[in-house]
């Protein structure tokens, strides 16, 4: 009896088979001096599977991988999900014990630790006794590369259907502790697919892999880079200067950065608009840009730019604010819903509000998580309705395009008001002498909570807390004017550039308590 879920099936390990059978000789992968075909990345991830599945582990049984961007990375990732095992990937910058609780959280049947990390192997193995090192371990070649010799090239024959899990990853952890984001083959395989709509990308294009692959963003772009047959160039690291080298020599046509990553760039004394001709489309995530970075961007690298959101729980990219908006609409925009998916905005009590009305933002669409892991509580909360509830407040313009409002546990209320704290940042960020900026609401008597600025001065500057203040009187409403603004040297922040504002607010929880402020 034939199986229909054998003849529809969709399966991640199947994107990088179907590319390597269209474009076996194209370069897949450069880095450093590794030039990876389509076709041999297909081998390698293949031999990997079979490696795997030698080993004794069996479909579903969790695999982490502690690394950085590597080519390594990239075939473990495609050699683990074809054995129908599960990926887990983890932040290497978190800490022991977060990547403890993380291992035992997923009972995790193997550690895969790159050559950066080695040393934090011993203290997990209490959670993990099997430890894999995928950096180089002799002088000769690495010790990923030699077990792979010998294993069979031809996929492993694996029944895996589309919910299938094909990875566990975990929140950054800007509210408190991580929760596993279950995510299933289709959430991956289709998101993959809408980006190369959304982000007009083309078979011939040269992706700059700067962002960690650990990310969603970054690996939901990886894998439309496989699907469609482009090329992708792995960083380890983010240095200004040298990247611009490469996207020379390389001839990068697409980016995938943070705001501030194109600020450092538009910042290089040595920059020629020659260094970056080749790009034609800049996507920029996280957060807006601030106006003046993005004219200059649009200025200096002649190219379109593009903000993609979106979040683990719902696959990435989401929504889209395309480039037909960029120097029209400026603010919080997040543009419009991806076409894989629905988005709207709800009210308190589940009916969906009309344009202009602030609530929260909701999708639904297959690229939805299956589940927080272990967490059957906080995933039935998530999905009151019918939808998938972000945590995100919002509102759609006259136009139909979503616009970002805050955070709902970030909005602060101060005075009888509510602040959205990303309305302070983005003022804050207009001031040509602040590098960086966050805001909060910290406890306070007199105001319940004070809209608090932590502000990180533009190196070689002079800045006053008046002159912030004036500046800020001169666009904000009153009760939007921060209360207090505290300089820092650095924000706390997590590998994929999100400020953790929970560790702000626990720190300083007392600053009011402790002085006569108001």
């Amino acid at each position: 009896m034939n199986d229909i879920s054998v003849i529809n099936r969709i399966a991640v390990g199947d994107i990088v088979r179907r590319s390597a059978s269209r474009h076996p000789n194209k370069i897949a992968i450069i880095d450093g001096e590794t030039r990876m075909t389509f076709s041999r990345l297909d081998e390698a991830a293949n031999q990997f599977a079979h490696y795997l599945l030698k080993k004794g582990f069996e479909k579903g049984d969790r695999i982490v991988t502690i690394s950085a961007n590597s080519w390594q990375l990239i075939v473990a990732i495609l050699g683990i999900q074809k054995a129908g095992l599960v990926w887990v990937p983890i932040n290497p910058a978190v800490s022991l014990k977060e990547k403890n609780f993380i291992i035992s959280d997923v009972k995790a049947k193997l550690i895969m630790v790159d050559k950066d990390f080695i040393q934090q192997a011993d203290v997990m193995k209490k959670s993990c006794p099997n430890i894999l090192y995928m950096g180089s371990q002799s002088s000769d070649q690495s010790s990923f590369e030699a077990l792979l010799h010998g294993e069979d090239t031809l996929e492993p024959e694996v029944h895996i259907q589309d919910r299938d899990l094909a990875q566990i990853m975990y929140t950054s952890g800007t509210t408190g502790s991580p929760r596993g984001v279950a995510i299933p083959h289709v959430a991956v395989f289709i998101s993959s697919l809408g980006n190369i709509v959304e982000m007009m990308i083309k078979k011939d294009d040269i992706v700059a892999v700067i962002l960690p692959i650990f990310h969603c963003a970054l690996h939901s772009v990886v894998m439309s880079f496989i699907h469609i047959g482009g090329t992708m160039v792995v960083f380890r690291q983010f240095e200004p200067a040298s990247y611009l080298e490469a996207v020379k020599k390389e001839k990068i046509t697409i980016m995938i950065g943070l705001p501030m990553m194109y600020r450092a760039l538009l910042h290089v004394p040595t920059r020629t608009k020659k260094d970056t001709e080749s790009l034609r489309y800049c996507v920029y995530a996280m957060a807006p840009m601030d106006e003046k970075t993005l004219k200059s961007g649009i200025e200096e690298f002649e190219a379109k730019f593009c903000l993609a959101t979106g979040q683990t729980e719902m696959y990435p990219a989401t929504v889209i604010f395309g480039p037909e908006y960029q120097l029209s609409k400026f603010g919080s925009y997040w543009g419009i819903p991806s076409l894989i998916n629905d988005t709207a905005i709800m009210g308190e009590d589940g009916h969906i509000l009309d344009k202009g009305e602030v609530g929260e933002i909701v999708h639904r669409g297959p690229n939805v998580m299956a589940c927080y892991y272990n967490r059957p509580d906080e995933t039935e909360q998530s999905r009151l309705y019918g939808w998938h509830h972000t945590g995100d407040l919002g509102y759609f313009d006259e136009d139909g395009l979503l616009v970002f409002v805050d955070r709902k546990k970030d909005m602060i209320k101060t005075g009888g008001e509510n602040v959205a704290s990303i309305l302070v940042e983005q003022t804050l960020l207009l001031h040509e002498k602040i590098e960086n900026a966050v805001v909060v609401g910290l406890p306070h008597a007199h105001w319940i909570e004070a809209i608090t600025a932590f502000v990180i001065p533009k190196e070689g500057v002079n800045v006053t807390k008046n002159e912030i203040v004036t500046h800020c009187k001169e666009h904000l409403s009153a009760f939007q004017v921060p209360k207090e603004v505290i300089f820092v040297d650095k924000l706390p922040i997590t590998a994929t550039g999100k400020i953790r504002k929970n560790i702000l607010r626990e720190q300083y929880k007392t600053y009011y308590t402790e002085q006569t402020i108001t």
